[in-house]
């Protein structure tokens, strides 16, 4: 026979019950929502704070400041991954100094005196030294002054990048630190084109231009790998595939590869990846046909030449001249819009005919059923052969 419960226990288990119902909801609470602080502006849904130095303060992780048209002087840090967003390079101005020093932390479009980086960074003028932590990114930036990029731990990166010096060691790389540079370029007099501390510090550099004053090379004990690289030679570096030692034709003032520069589309062939920058410092897409032999290819450096834009062709170009009047062309989105322009390819605000794969995955993409087949060919013009046949 079932002894009966002693008293007050369907009272305990209840209380159990509601307990472990709290602990489950806690456990499975929806985190709380990420707060998006503004200084130097208002907008709604914005929390406003009067500083930079309040909002660096407030933010938690996934937090986002968004800075205005400001001068902060303060030095800012924050050890939280949180997204800082500036109004534009020389508009928002960090004098100061910024640190942040958590790996999922973001920042781009502003001025900076002075940078210490562990998360990514883009669309940055860097006054100073741009020092990179762990597995840091530095993308589509300036980096100006006595300073330069100083690869601190870890195997950090800077993309499409340029050094414009009057001192300091260019790009420098800490004891047991790779650094893996791409399309950057450097100019002016620093110290050193790349300077090695150890004999485990590891500089990779590819599709780069490393053209200070002459006499500037690579210094230190540690290895600096280079392919598709001009340079000029260095006592003890053996050149990597696809290197060269030439002028690059840069005018005063001006860094950018000029037309008929030997190194027009001399970096490395392959493809553009998905985890590579897509612009160059100017904006530009990567890649383009700079020397206008039509053949699409990627420029050393940090700047990518676009061919002079092709004029629009005078006429209508498709055999149905309504076609366009019925909807059947749907360029609403971005992604055709944004990189090509609208019909016909290539418009003026691209400048250059990207490869016919491309096209026909933006057209294909974007357009709709109607008039596939067709046949897109890209040299120094595109031209379109597009019959009203099934769809594919």
């Amino acid at each position: 026979m079932r002894r009966p419960d002693p008293p007050g226990l369907d009272r305990r288990r209840a209380g159990r019950a509601v307990l472990l119902a709290a602990v489950v909801s806690a456990a499975f609470a929806a985190p709380a929502a990420a707060t998006t602080y503004c200084v130097g502006f208002e907008r709604p849904g914005c929390e406003p704070r009067a500083t930079a130095a309040q909002a660096f303060a407030d933010a938690r992780d996934d937090d986002r400041i968004e800075l205005g048209a400001i001068t902060a002087t303060s030095a800012l840090t924050s050890d939280r991954a949180i997204e800082v967003a500036g109004a534009g390079e020389g508009v928002t101005v960090l004098r100061g100094g910024l640190t942040l020093s958590a790996p999922r932390a973001e920042v781009r479009d502003l001025t900076v005196h002075g940078l210490e980086l562990t998360g990514a960074a883009a669309r940055l003028e860097v006054e100073g030294t741009a020092e990179l932590h762990g597995a840091a990114t530095l993308s589509s930036a300036t980096v100006r002054g006595s300073g330069g990029i100083d690869a601190a731990t870890g195997s950090p990166s800077a993309e499409t990048v340029l050094l414009d010096l009057t001192g300091g060691p260019g790009l420098r790389v800490r004891c047991g630190v790779t650094l893996n540079a791409r399309h950057v370029t450097l100019i002016g007099r620093p110290a050193a084109a790349v300077t090695t501390l150890c004999a485990s510090s590891v500089a990779r550099v590819r599709d780069s231009i490393l053209w200070p004053s002459p006499g500037i090379g690579f210094t230190g004990p540690g290895s600096v790998v280079t392919d598709h690289s001009d340079y000029r030679a260095a006592a003890g570096h053996a050149p990597g595939p696809g290197d060269r030692e030439v002028d690059p034709g840069f005018t005063p003032g001006d860094p950018r590869l000029p037309a008929g520069s030997p190194l027009l589309d001399a970096a490395s062939p392959e493809a553009l990846g998905t985890g590579e920058y897509p612009e160059d410092r100017a904006g530009v897409p990567r890649i383009a046909d700079g020397n206008g032999d039509g053949v699409p290819g990627r420029d050393p450096g940090a700047f990518e030449r676009a061919p002079a834009a092709v004029p629009v062709p005078a006429g209508n170009l498709l055999e149905d001249g309504g076609a366009e009047q019925g909807g059947a062309w749907s360029l609403s989105g971005g992604f055709t819009r944004e990189r090509y322009g609208a019909f016909p390819f290539p418009s003026a605000a691209a400048g250059a005919a990207p490869a016919p794969r491309r096209i026909t995955m933006a057209v294909a993409a974007r357009i709709g059923k109607w008039p596939f087949p067709c046949r897109v060919t890209a040299s120094s013009r595109v031209e379109w052969a597009c019959a009203p046949t099934s769809p594919r």
